[in-house]
Formats: structure tokens, sequence, C-alpha cells
């Protein structure tokens, strides 16, 4: 006789579940409103099952979705309420990410943008024979820097590395003039922007 023949197994995953706020950007976030909605993701390679939500106050729940979720209408305390967003994979492992948010009232809002420079290249109008430009600078805020992206006239864009200090590697040129600018972001969402006119030869 032989022994049975089993199917193999799949051992289980070991791989961490994982969250994201998307929405709102920045901690602390500053909230001119009594109530704020957030949004995310979350994902495991054995799904996820539910993502709750709870915060400092003793307010707690369920979100709407999983893998993409949202969260309507918190209310926020005077001061800074911390919410905590909790993803449970279907294996029963979870994951966690938190942002404090501060009602601050309408008239404490933030609504100056953040100071942008560049430094290189070092003159808002520049000639190169060269098919890519990387730029360099600098970004300042009273609060802090959320992200700088790049975005060209020719319809390229992506994010820079760095927020006080930035570097955007590699931007494609094309032949002739082309605008590139640069936009500081924020964590109340205030834009700074500059833009530097590159010809290609």
């Amino acid at each position: 006789t032989f022994p049975p023949i089993f199917p193999p197994t799949t051992p289980p995953s070991t791989s961490p579940a994982t969250v994201r706020i998307a929405s709102p950007v920045g901690t602390p976030y500053r909230s001119a409103q009594r109530s704020v909605t957030l949004n995310g993701s979350a994902a495991h390679l054995s799904g996820i099952s539910r993502v709750d939500w709870s915060t400092s106050t003793g307010r707690q729940g369920t979100a709407a979705g999983s893998e993409s979720w949202s969260v309507a209408d918190v209310q926020i305390e005077s001061g800074s309420t911390h919410i905590s967003i909790t993803a449970t994979a279907h294996d029963g492992s979870s994951a966690s990410a938190a942002i404090d948010v501060i009602f601050a009232g309408a008239a404490q809002i933030d609504t100056t943008p953040p100071s942008l420079t560049i430094t290189s290249p070092s003159s808002t109008s520049y000639q190169t024979v060269l098919g890519n430009i990387t730029m360099k600078g600098t970004a300042h805020d009273d609060t802090s820097i959320s992200g700088v992206t790049w975005s060209s006239n020719a319809g390229g864009a992506g994010v820079c590395n760095g927020t006080t200090a930035w570097t955007c590697a590699d931007i494609p040129l094309l032949v002739g003039n082309n605008v590139l600018t640069i936009r500081a972001k924020d964590a109340t969402g205030n834009v700074g922007w500059r833009a530097v006119n590159v010809t290609r030869r």
C-alpha cells in the first residue's frame, strides 16, 4: 500500500497589513470645521475584512469600504483630536495609522502659501542641449511642507524628493521651450510656486 497523498498546503502570509490616510494631508491638520472626513487605503495579501476608526475623545466606528475606505464627519473638539485608523486583514493581522486634527476656528486658519526658491538652475531662463534637467531648491512655511511637485507645459508631472530642501531629478525636456513649474504645498493645502523657462536646443 502507498501512503495517502495530500495536496500541498500554502503557508500563511507573513507580510504585514498596511493602512494609509490619503486625506486630509499633514499631521497636525488644522480645520476650520467641527468635523472632518478621512479617506485612505488598506492592503494585505489575504484581503482587508474591515477598517475601524476611533478618536482620543472616545468616538469610534467602522469606515465605509475596506481596501479603499472613507470615514465621514468625524467630530473634533477644541484643541487637538487624535484619530486612529485600524485595518484588519482576513488572516487576523492588522495595521494602524493616525492623524491629529486641530480645530483652529476660521479666523486662525493658515492661508499663507509656502515660500519657494529654485536654486538650480539659478536663472528663470535657461538653455541646454540635454534631454532632461534636474532642479533643486528650498521651501519654507510657518507650519510644515507636506510635499513638492513639478509639472511641465508638455504634460509631464511628478513628485520631488524632499520638502524644505528638495530635488526634482530627470525632468524630461522637449526640443524648444519648456515651462517647468515647481509647487510646494503646506499642511493646510496652501500652495506656493515658481516657474523656469528651459529651452532645449
